[in-house]
């Protein structure tokens, strides 16, 4: 199964990722990887699946309102 932060690690370094996984040498990184959890212990009723994905969406944006973003999510049965 795969989680959320998977789902990007894999276009992450793009055309570069051979070259990283055969040297020893570090990877420079400049982004960050945000992930939420909007699905709790709790069932949610479907008439608020919107409601808590527009919150789960402004938790990141409170707490670091000058980062540029972009959002995926990935939806499974």
């Amino acid at each position: 199964m795969c989680k959320g932060e998977d789902f990007t690690d894999m276009e992450d370094f793009g055309n570069e990722r051979k070259r990283y996984l055969i040297s020893s040498s570090a990877i420079p990184l400049n982004h960050t990887i945000e992930s939420v959890k909007i699905l709790g212990t709790t069932a949610t009723s479907p008439e608020l699946y919107g409601a808590v994905t527009e919150n789960a969406a402004l938790l990141p944006e409170i707490s670091s309102p000058t980062i540029k973003r972009v959002y995926c999510m990935a939806v499974t049965d």
